[in-house]
């Protein structure tokens, strides 16, 4: 009789490495062959592969250090991604409401000289790349994807 996962050690199934730029990263393969690798830094799914296919992919020019976000995958850090106390973004198409009245940093067009500012639009949308932080946001906002889903997202400290 052939064991199950549940019955086999772990380690034949996870796998923590040095992934690109010494990042670590987990690999978790299953007993049918299909495989997914997740970078801890940003929690960041950067592939996914059934039946030695790739099904999800990064940017060809994303970074792999501690620096900056890796772009592309599937990132589980929001609202911040990125280093320090200035978070980098991309959020193509989405838009997000609760956010008025929010001090502002933009680091754009001088990412070493951020100017200070006051959210004043009601619905906030990104059209490509995010480089801003909102400070003091509240505990709860609702996030529309642009693609017809939306979702509430509460920190709960």
């Amino acid at each position: 009789m052939a064991s199950s996962a549940s019955e086999e050690n772990v380690d034949n199934y996870v796998k923590v490495t040095d992934g690109l730029g010494g990042l670590p990263k987990v690999t978790l393969t299953c007993v049918h062959g299909s495989e997914a690798e997740i970078y801890l830094y940003g929690g960041c799914i950067t592939s996914w592969r059934v039946d030695s296919t790739d099904l999800l992919y990064v940017r060809p020019d994303a970074v792999f250090t501690a620096l900056k976000p890796i772009s592309g995958g599937i990132p589980h850090c929001f609202p911040q991604f990125g280093p320090g106390p200035m978070q980098q973004a991309s959020v193509s198409g989405a838009s997000v409401k609760g956010l008025k009245g929010c001090k502002t940093l933009n680091k754009d067009p001088d990412p070493r000289n951020p100017v200070e500012g006051m959210e004043e639009r009601d619905v906030v949308t990104f059209p490509g790349f995010v480089d801003c932080i909102y400070v003091d946001a509240p505990e709860e906002l609702y996030l529309d994807n642009g693609l017809g889903d939306s979702i509430t997202i509460k920190n709960t400290k």
